[in-house]
C-alpha cells in the first residue's frame, strides 16, 4: 500500500474510532468539509502542515499516519471445532465457533514459548488495561494512568515512570490487551 492509500485509510479509521465528524477535522485542517473529504478519499494530497495538524490533533506521529496500518479491512475469521459439556461428557457441536477480529488489527506479544498476549489495535486509552504504546520514541507495553492535571504514570513490568502533562503529548496508544494465552505444550503451528 502506498503512502497516500495508507494515509486515507488511517484518516477515516481515526475519525470514526474517535467519533469525530468531517466538519470537525476540516476545522482542525483549516479547510472546507469538501476539501477534508477529498483527503479521506485520496482525491487530494494534503500539505505537510495539514498532516502535522492532524497528527497533533490525534496525538500521534506523522510517521504513524503515513506508514502504519491502523486499519485492516479483511477482518480475519478463525474457525474452531467446538464441544459442549453435558452430563454424558463431551459432545461435538454441529457448528464451528468463530472468532472475528472486530477491531481490524490483532497484535501478539510473545512473552516466552508458552505465553502470549493478544492486543487489539486502538488509539484510545482504556483504564486499568495493559496497552502497547509509544512513549519517548520507544515502543512499550504496560499500564498507563492519567491524573486530572494531564500528568501520569506508566507501569512497565512493575517499574513506574512518571510523566508530565507536556510529556503526555508524546504518548501514542497503539493497542489494548484483549486476551492472555498460556499454552500447556509447545505446538509449532499454534502461535
Amino acid at each position: 500500500m502506498n503512502i497516500n492509500e495508507q494515509l486515507k485509510e488511517n484518516l477515516k479509521y481515526l475519525r470514526v474510532q474517535k467519533g469525530h465528524t468531517m466538519e470537525r477535522l476540516a476545522e482542525v485542517c483549516k479547510v472546507s468539509r469538501q476539501a477534508y473529504s477529498a483527503y479521506e478519499k485520496g482525491q487530494s494530497v494534503m500539505s505537510i502542515e495539514t498532516l502535522h495538524a492532524i497528527a497533533q490533533f490525534y496525538n500521534v506521529t506523522m510517521d504513524l499516519l503515513v506508514n502504519s496500518s491502523l486499519y485492516d479491512g479483511r477482518q480475519p475469521i478463525l474457525n474452531f471445532v467446538s464441544y459442549s459439556l453435558n452430563e454424558d461428557g463431551l459432545k461435538m457441536d454441529d457448528k464451528f465457533i468463530q472468532i472475528r477480529n472486530y477491531n481490524y488489527g490483532t497484535q501478539v506479544v510473545k512473552i516466552d514459548d508458552l505465553n502470549f498476549k493478544i492486543f487489539e489495535t486502538t488509539t484510545t486509552l482504556i483504564p486499568d488495561l495493559e496497552h502497547i504504546f509509544e512513549y519517548d520514541n520507544k515502543l512499550r507495553m504496560g499500564y498507563i494512568y492519567l491524573n486530572s492535571d494531564g500528568s501520569g504514570l506508566i507501569l512497565e513490568n512493575g517499574k513506574p515512570t512518571f510523566f508530565s502533562k507536556d510529556k503526555a503529548k508524546t504518548l501514542v496508544i497503539i493497542a489494548v490487551i484483549s486476551a492472555n494465552i498460556k499454552k500447556e505444550i509447545q505446538i509449532e503451528s499454534f502461535l
